[in-house]
Protein backbone atom coordinates (compact mmCIF):
# COMPACT_ATOMS: atom_id res chain seq x y z
CA UNK A 1 0.00 0.00 0.00
CA UNK A 2 1.46 3.29 -1.33
CA UNK A 3 1.98 5.69 1.77
CA UNK A 4 0.80 9.01 1.17
CA UNK A 5 2.88 10.85 3.90
CA UNK A 6 6.13 10.12 2.05
CA UNK A 7 4.59 11.93 -1.15
CA UNK A 8 2.91 15.18 0.81
CA UNK A 9 3.91 17.54 3.71
CA UNK A 10 2.40 16.56 7.02
CA UNK A 11 0.06 19.75 6.72
CA UNK A 12 -1.18 17.97 3.83
CA UNK A 13 -2.53 15.46 5.46
CA UNK A 14 -5.80 16.65 6.84
CA UNK A 15 -6.53 18.06 3.22
CA UNK A 16 -6.59 14.24 2.02
CA UNK A 17 -8.81 13.65 5.18
CA UNK A 18 -10.98 16.58 4.42
CA UNK A 19 -11.67 15.41 0.81
CA UNK A 20 -12.64 12.01 1.66
CA UNK A 21 -15.39 13.09 4.10
CA UNK A 22 -16.44 15.33 1.41
CA UNK A 23 -16.56 12.02 -1.19
CA UNK A 24 -18.24 10.15 1.63
CA UNK A 25 -20.77 12.76 2.67
CA UNK A 26 -21.82 13.01 -1.46
CA UNK A 27 -22.56 9.38 -1.91
CA UNK A 28 -24.50 9.65 1.46
CA UNK A 29 -26.82 12.65 0.19
CA UNK A 30 -28.84 10.83 -1.82
CA UNK A 31 -29.93 8.04 0.23
CA UNK A 32 -30.28 10.59 3.18
CA UNK A 33 -32.92 12.43 0.71
CA UNK A 34 -34.80 9.79 -0.58
CA UNK A 35 -35.41 8.60 3.29
CA UNK A 36 -36.45 12.59 4.18
CA UNK A 37 -38.76 11.98 0.74
CA UNK A 38 -39.97 8.60 1.77
CA UNK A 39 -40.90 10.03 5.54
CA UNK A 40 -42.52 13.20 4.24
CA UNK A 41 -44.68 11.02 1.83
CA UNK A 42 -45.63 8.50 4.61
CA UNK A 43 -46.72 11.39 6.41
CA UNK A 44 -48.66 13.42 3.42
CA UNK A 45 -50.09 9.90 3.36
CA UNK A 46 -51.28 9.49 6.93
CA UNK A 47 -52.78 13.39 6.96
CA UNK A 48 -55.19 13.08 4.32
CA UNK A 49 -56.26 9.75 5.77
CA UNK A 50 -57.31 11.42 8.94
CA UNK A 51 -58.48 14.81 7.43
CA UNK A 52 -61.26 12.72 4.64
CA UNK A 53 -63.96 10.53 6.22
CA UNK A 54 -63.79 7.14 5.88
CA UNK A 55 -65.63 6.38 2.91
CA UNK A 56 -68.74 4.24 2.98
CA UNK A 57 -69.23 0.63 2.68
CA UNK A 58 -71.52 -0.67 0.20
CA UNK A 59 -73.90 -3.48 0.07
CA UNK A 60 -71.68 -5.14 -2.22
CA UNK A 61 -68.38 -4.91 0.40
CA UNK A 62 -70.55 -5.29 3.45
CA UNK A 63 -69.15 -8.21 5.61
CA UNK A 64 -70.38 -11.85 4.94
CA UNK A 65 -71.75 -12.26 8.33
CA UNK A 66 -73.75 -9.36 8.12
CA UNK A 67 -75.23 -11.39 4.76
CA UNK A 68 -76.31 -14.06 7.24
CA UNK A 69 -77.43 -12.24 9.69
CA UNK A 70 -79.91 -10.57 7.34
CA UNK A 71 -80.65 -13.91 5.66
CA UNK A 72 -81.32 -15.47 9.48
CA UNK A 73 -83.50 -12.66 10.27
CA UNK A 74 -85.98 -13.16 7.34
CA UNK A 75 -85.98 -16.70 8.05
CA UNK A 76 -87.36 -16.03 11.65
CA UNK A 77 -89.40 -13.38 9.90
CA UNK A 78 -90.87 -15.52 7.97
CA UNK A 79 -91.34 -18.50 10.21
CA UNK A 80 -93.30 -16.42 12.87
CA UNK A 81 -95.50 -15.51 10.29
CA UNK A 82 -96.36 -18.90 9.41
CA UNK A 83 -96.97 -19.86 12.84
CA UNK A 84 -99.50 -16.91 12.95
CA UNK A 85 -101.06 -18.13 9.76
CA UNK A 86 -101.56 -21.60 11.37
CA UNK A 87 -102.85 -20.16 14.57
CA UNK A 88 -105.31 -18.09 12.63
CA UNK A 89 -106.33 -21.10 10.27
CA UNK A 90 -107.01 -23.16 13.58
CA UNK A 91 -108.50 -20.98 15.12
CA UNK A 92 -111.27 -20.09 11.65
CA UNK A 93 -111.32 -24.48 11.89
CA UNK A 94 -112.43 -24.32 15.38
CA UNK A 95 -114.54 -21.88 15.20
CA UNK A 96 -116.54 -23.29 11.94
CA UNK A 97 -116.62 -26.45 14.04
CA UNK A 98 -118.01 -24.81 17.01
CA UNK A 99 -120.72 -23.00 14.43
CA UNK A 100 -121.74 -26.08 12.82
CA UNK A 101 -122.23 -28.11 15.66
CA UNK A 102 -124.83 -25.13 16.96
CA UNK A 103 -126.55 -25.00 13.94
CA UNK A 104 -126.57 -28.90 13.98
CA UNK A 105 -127.89 -28.59 17.39
CA UNK A 106 -130.60 -26.38 16.55
CA UNK A 107 -131.84 -27.60 13.64
CA UNK A 108 -132.28 -31.00 15.75
CA UNK A 109 -134.34 -29.29 18.26
CA UNK A 110 -137.80 -29.88 16.51
CA UNK A 111 -137.60 -33.88 17.67
CA UNK A 112 -135.86 -33.73 20.52
CA UNK A 113 -137.21 -33.73 24.11
CA UNK A 114 -137.41 -30.78 26.67
CA UNK A 115 -134.20 -31.71 28.45
CA UNK A 116 -132.24 -32.18 25.17
CA UNK A 117 -133.08 -28.75 24.07
CA UNK A 118 -131.73 -27.00 27.40
CA UNK A 119 -128.67 -29.04 27.05
CA UNK A 120 -128.43 -27.97 23.25
CA UNK A 121 -128.92 -24.17 24.06
CA UNK A 122 -126.88 -24.21 27.45
CA UNK A 123 -123.62 -23.19 25.64
CA UNK A 124 -125.32 -20.02 23.60
CA UNK A 125 -125.93 -18.40 27.38
CA UNK A 126 -122.14 -19.60 28.42
CA UNK A 127 -123.44 -22.37 30.29
CA UNK A 128 -120.86 -25.47 30.66
CA UNK A 129 -122.78 -28.77 30.71
CA UNK A 130 -121.94 -29.12 34.62
CA UNK A 131 -124.70 -26.68 35.10
CA UNK A 132 -127.33 -28.94 33.55
CA UNK A 133 -127.92 -30.78 36.89
CA UNK A 134 -128.92 -27.61 38.94
CA UNK A 135 -131.29 -26.41 35.85
CA UNK A 136 -133.12 -29.89 35.99
CA UNK A 137 -133.67 -29.37 39.59
CA UNK A 138 -134.57 -26.45 38.85
CA UNK A 139 -137.50 -27.01 36.02
CA UNK A 140 -138.44 -30.20 38.15
CA UNK A 141 -139.21 -28.02 41.16
CA UNK A 142 -141.35 -25.85 38.49
CA UNK A 143 -142.66 -27.67 35.96
CA UNK A 144 -141.60 -30.73 35.58
CA UNK A 145 -140.14 -30.19 32.14
CA UNK A 146 -143.85 -29.62 30.72
CA UNK A 147 -144.44 -26.93 28.11
CA UNK A 148 -148.33 -26.50 29.47
CA UNK A 149 -147.38 -26.43 32.79
CA UNK A 150 -149.99 -23.66 34.52
CA UNK A 151 -149.82 -22.80 38.32
CA UNK A 152 -153.70 -21.82 39.20
CA UNK A 153 -152.64 -19.50 41.94
CA UNK A 154 -150.99 -16.99 39.31
CA UNK A 155 -150.36 -16.11 35.60
CA UNK A 156 -146.70 -18.81 35.72
CA UNK A 157 -147.08 -20.95 32.69
CA UNK A 158 -144.80 -23.22 30.56
CA UNK A 159 -141.50 -25.16 31.44
CA UNK A 160 -139.78 -21.88 32.76
CA UNK A 161 -142.76 -20.60 35.11
CA UNK A 162 -142.62 -17.20 33.39
CA UNK A 163 -145.84 -15.14 34.77
CA UNK A 164 -147.39 -14.44 31.37
CA UNK A 165 -149.38 -11.02 33.03
CA UNK A 166 -146.12 -9.69 34.16
CA UNK A 167 -143.51 -10.81 31.49
CA UNK A 168 -143.15 -9.80 27.60
CA UNK A 169 -143.19 -13.30 26.42
CA UNK A 170 -141.74 -13.80 22.73
CA UNK A 171 -143.95 -15.14 19.79
CA UNK A 172 -145.00 -19.31 20.38
CA UNK A 173 -143.65 -19.24 24.12
CA UNK A 174 -146.84 -20.83 25.09
CA UNK A 175 -146.68 -23.67 22.58
CA UNK A 176 -142.73 -24.11 21.60
CA UNK A 177 -140.69 -25.54 24.52
CA UNK A 178 -137.37 -24.18 22.85
CA UNK A 179 -139.13 -20.89 23.25
CA UNK A 180 -139.89 -21.26 26.37
CA UNK A 181 -136.30 -22.69 27.25
CA UNK A 182 -134.37 -20.23 25.65
CA UNK A 183 -136.79 -17.71 27.23
CA UNK A 184 -135.96 -19.21 30.53
CA UNK A 185 -132.17 -19.26 30.39
CA UNK A 186 -132.18 -15.79 29.43
CA UNK A 187 -133.51 -14.96 32.65
CA UNK A 188 -131.36 -16.67 34.50
CA UNK A 189 -128.78 -15.53 33.14
CA UNK A 190 -130.30 -11.60 33.25
CA UNK A 191 -131.17 -12.54 37.23
CA UNK A 192 -128.50 -14.59 38.80
CA UNK A 193 -125.76 -15.28 36.17
CA UNK A 194 -126.22 -19.24 35.82
CA UNK A 195 -128.50 -22.02 36.99
CA UNK A 196 -126.71 -23.17 40.19
CA UNK A 197 -127.37 -19.71 41.42
CA UNK A 198 -131.01 -19.88 40.18
CA UNK A 199 -131.45 -23.08 42.12
CA UNK A 200 -129.91 -22.20 45.22
CA UNK A 201 -131.74 -19.21 45.61
CA UNK A 202 -134.79 -21.25 44.50
CA UNK A 203 -134.22 -24.27 47.13
CA UNK A 204 -133.51 -21.27 49.96
CA UNK A 205 -137.37 -18.75 49.10
CA UNK A 206 -139.05 -21.34 47.02
CA UNK A 207 -139.28 -19.11 43.95
CA UNK A 208 -137.02 -17.64 41.81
Amino acid sequence: MVDLKKFFPQHRASTIHQAGRRLSDFMRRPLMQAKVAGAASALAVAAGMLASPPAAVTASEAPESGRILTVLDHLQDRDVASRAGDRAKKAAVQAKTRTGKVIRRVENLKNAGPKQIARALMPEFGFPQSQFGCLDKLYVSESNWRVDADNPTSSAYGIPQALTQLHDLPHGYMTNPEVQIRWGLGYIKRRYGNPCVAWQFKAANNWY
